[in-house]
């Protein structure tokens, strides 16, 4: 698919094609926690598009399937801490959907996979301004309202979900906003 593609992953050859990832999901989770899978524009300052509440950890089919169900075109390019699996599980499922997407982790999860070097962000200079740990740092602000969320009905859960995801949006517009003013 690549070699048709407009927009083709590979600006370089993988460095050794038997190199492949070493992700792992642990057995963490609980059993009837809800997670959330979120998807953030990162190259302005993080506003969070919607989600959606997935029955475990994310995995490939999530944003796969969420993309499809909810985007009209795919996007250019997706920043998951689990690219390289991604990228086969869309293009063999979808491949005329996903041609013009290319895959990469983010910088956080970069350093700890053994992928390609193709799927590693800081090696191209134009995403080096992004903020690709968007997601990462979300998470950490949610943290701060989980153990009040555990005592919500959905409804409820929901209300709230959007109320502080709107407040971190404004903090993050505000703070993109001086960083481009000076």
């Amino acid at each position: 698919m690549d070699k048709i593609s407009h927009n083709s992953t590979y600006d370089d050859e993988p460095a050794r094609a038997e190199e492949k990832c070493n992700k792992k999901y642990p057995d963490v989770g609980r059993k009837g926690t809800t997670y959330l899978f979120l998807w953030f524009d990162p190259q302005h300052y993080g506003h969070c598009y919607g989600y959606h509440m997935i029955p475990g950890h994310a995995g490939r089919k999530d944003p796969a399937c969420s993309a499809y169900a909810y985007m009209e075109n795919a996007p250019e390019e997706i920043f998951y801490d689990f690219s390289c699996q991604l990228k086969e599980y869309c293009l063999n499922r979808k491949p005329g959907f996903w041609k013009n997407t290319r895959f990469f982790h983010d910088t956080f999860h970069g350093f700890s996979h053994k992928c390609p070097p193709v799927y590693k962000s800081l090696r191209l200079m134009l995403l080096k301004k992004i903020n690709t740990e968007i997601c990462e740092q979300t998470n950490a602000f949610l943290q701060h309202i989980k153990y009040s969320a555990q005592a919500m009905g959905m409804a409820k859960f929901n209300h709230y979900l959007q109320f502080f995801m709107h407040q971190w949006s404004q903090k993050k517009k505000q703070n993109f906003c001086k960083k481009n003013v000076h």
